[in-house]
This record gives C-alpha cells, sequence and structure tokens, in this order.
C-alpha cells in the first residue's frame, strides 16, 4: 500500500496548511517532530517530510473541527 505524500510545511506560517493555507494547527504549537493533518483538505504536512514515517501522527490540530466532530 502507497503512504500519502507528506508535504513540507511554510517556513513563515508553520501552523497553516501548504496546500490550501487554512488554518490546520491551532490547539499546540507545530512541533517539528509531528506529522499534521489539514482540517479542510487532508494534506499531510510536517517540517521535515523525509522523516515523515518516523514521525509521530498528530492527526487533525484545529480545534474548530476536532470539537465538533467534522474532522
Amino acid at each position: 500500500m502507497m503512504e500519502k505524500s507528506v508535504y513540507r510545511w511554510n517556513s513563515d506560517k508553520p501552523y497553516r496548511c501548504p496546500d490550501c493555507y487554512a488554518v490546520a494547527v491551532n490547539m499546540e504549537i507545530p512541533r517539528w517532530w509531528r506529522v499534521y493533518t489539514c482540517c479542510k483538505c487532508g494534506t499531510r504536512f510536517t517540517r521535515w517530510p523525509v522523516l515523515a514515517r518516523f514521525l509521530r501522527d498528530a492527526g487533525v490540530q484545529c480545534s474548530f473541527h476536532r470539537e465538533r466532530g467534522t474532522a
């Protein structure tokens, strides 16, 4: 099974999705050792994409969608 691509976050705005620019991480400060998932488009991103398979998957960290269970 092929793993979904993981993209590098924007260095100036690591809390925003690099694909759709939605605020995808507002429940914590983005950490380089985690892979985040955008609540809007599903894009996975992290500081070091080449290490993604070894990093912890934080999932959706957007409080708006997580609280409502729509993620």
